[in-house]
């Protein structure tokens, strides 16, 4: 299922760019600072997110041991998918030094599961590959799939698209799915 996007963009990209902009403009960092402790808290737990991240991605799966195997592969990524490759280098840096020992990759399939599900990605959601949902909603057979047409965002769910959310609604409030 398709869902056009709103009039108003859904994520912060008007405030990110508005709060650059006044700092290169006008040197300007408070708009910068904001939105960077909004999403770095330095509360107790604060960190608990990466933390946790950082478990189930160093984990999952043998990362390279090698830096300099990760910037070869990095640069060649970037070449291709500029956008997020810096950023998830260094999101995942960690991971060449984390000291619990990844298991045995687990094959994902959704064939016992016999309950509805459902996914929402955006067309252009650069953390999360549109065609990766795809092939996760080949392996969920009662699963539904929700696109965010020409969506850029990683959060496209309850966040102003009544499209979406009026589908996520129906799901949270009675099971209901979209047509697969």
């Amino acid at each position: 299922m398709s869902c056009s996007p709103p009039d108003t963009p859904v994520q912060t990209w008007l405030g990110i760019g508005d709060a650059y902009s006044k700092l290169v403009t006008k040197g300007d960092y408070s708009g910068i600072k904001v939105l960077y402790d909004g999403a770095n808290t330095m509360a107790p737990g604060g960190d608990n997110v990466y933390a946790m991240y950082n478990a189930t991605q160093c984990t999952d799966v043998r990362w390279p041991q090698s830096w300099r195997k990760w910037r070869r592969d990095n640069w060649r990524t970037y070449r291709k998918a500029p956008f997020e490759t810096w950023a998830n280098a260094w999101g995942n840096a960690p991971c060449l030094y984390w000291p619990a020992k990844p298991d045995h990759p687990v094959h994902v399939t959704g064939r016992r599961v016999h309950v509805p599900v459902l996914l929402i990605d955006e067309t252009y959601d650069a953390a999360t590959p549109f065609e990766g949902s795809l092939e996760v909603r080949s392996r969920f057979p009662t699963s539904s799939l929700i696109e965010g047409v020409n969506g850029s965002t990683h959060g496209s769910s309850l966040m102003g698209n009544a499209c979406v959310d009026n589908k996520v609604a129906a799901y949270l409030a009675n099971g209901t799915t979209p047509p697969a």
